[in-house]
């Protein structure tokens, strides 16, 4: 599906070691993974390709993981394509999306500034696919956005699944 420069045509368990799975949805699922080599951990999306309608869809997002380099949007460090499945070998969000975050916190909320701080990454982030790359995502929802954690030990937010984007006509 995906054209061979675009991916790497081995076995991804030839490199990673899948250790649990973090997510499933109607195509695919996310599943935490290691490098054997570096020990590293990963989340790996991996989508079967007989449940893929809109080839043209999936390599489009190949093509906007190999591209996008922003802080607030998920790091796409290869693509591994076999017979049956398509696998992005992506940045982890280590506490997983915004829709858990905020449901698992205290009172089902976050605090005020947090919140602020999360919605203006959101927002730059938003602004730098228009603006820069002239992106529309086309499925920003809660579930979209990872946390991870920064040095200062305070969540920020990486944009995912950029499946439906599509560039903006000039």
């Amino acid at each position: 599906i995906l054209p061979y420069n675009l991916c790497k045509h081995s076995d991804i368990q030839d490199e990673y070691i899948i250790l649990s799975e973090l997510g499933s949805g109607v195509s695919g699922t996310v599943c935490e993974a290691e490098s054997i080599s570096t020990k590293a951990k990963f989340a790996i999306k991996r989508i079967n390709k007989s449940t893929i309608k809109f080839k043209d869809n999936i390599i489009k997002e190949a093509e906007l993981n190999r591209q996008l380099n922003h802080p607030n949007i998920i790091k796409c460090y290869d693509i591994y394509e076999d017979e049956s499945t398509i696998s992005f070998v992506l940045e982890l969000g280590e506490w997983g999306d915004l829709f858990d975050f905020i449901i698992n916190s205290s009172n089902k909320s976050i605090p005020l500034d947090l919140a602020i701080d999360l919605i203006e990454q959101m927002l730059e982030t938003i602004s730098f696919l228009h603006n820069n790359k002239r992106i529309v995502h086309r499925d920003l929802k809660p579930e979209n956005f990872m946390i991870s954690i920064n040095t200062n030990n305070t969540p920020f937010i990486k944009l995912i699944d950029f499946g439906f984007a599509t560039n903006i006509p000039e």
